[in-house]
Order: structure tokens, then sequence, then C-alpha cells
């Protein structure tokens, strides 16, 4: 096996809607589905947005830098309106 990356600390918040389908359409395998996300590593501000995509075809990932958000604090205040879903924060 070869390591891809130095040990680290990966950090993720969750965007769900306000009766958090995402949440129970993914613990009862419901396709298709997503999951949006916000990751960094360790205690850096380089924020990632990740949609994940589970359908019949296979699983797909999308992922943007994010670069107008400062800090945890300012992430915790976001919203993002997805086309499936509707807004998520």
């Amino acid at each position: 096996m070869k390591e891809l990356h130095n040990a680290r600390t990966i950090n993720s918040v969750y965007f769900d809607t306000a009766d958090l389908k995402m949440f129970y359409q993914s613990e009862e395998g419901v396709l298709p589905r997503k999951k949006v996300r916000v990751r960094w590593y360790n205690q850096q501000s380089n924020f990632t947005l990740e949609k994940k995509t589970s359908s019949i075809e296979g699983r797909y990932k999308t992922t943007k830098k994010l670069t107008n958000i400062r800090g945890r604090e300012e992430l915790l205040k976001q919203s993002y309106n997805d086309d499936m879903y509707g807004m998520v924060q």
C-alpha cells in the first residue's frame, strides 16, 4: 500500500434540509440521493464544497474551492441551493 497523504485531521460540516431529508434518505438507501458537505484539513481555512450523488449508475462527487469563507464561524452561517433538495443549511 502507498500512503497518499501525510497524517492529518479531516473536518466536515454536512448540510441538510430542515426536515433532515438527506440524512434519512442516506440511512434508508434511497436512490438517487445526495450529501452536501464542506471539508477542510487540519486547522487551515481552505474550505471545499463537496456534493456526492449516489444513483443507479454509480457514485459521483463534485468539488469546488470556497474562496469567500474566512473561517469556521462564517461557514456555519452558510446555506446552499441544491437542484434536488432546495435550500440546505
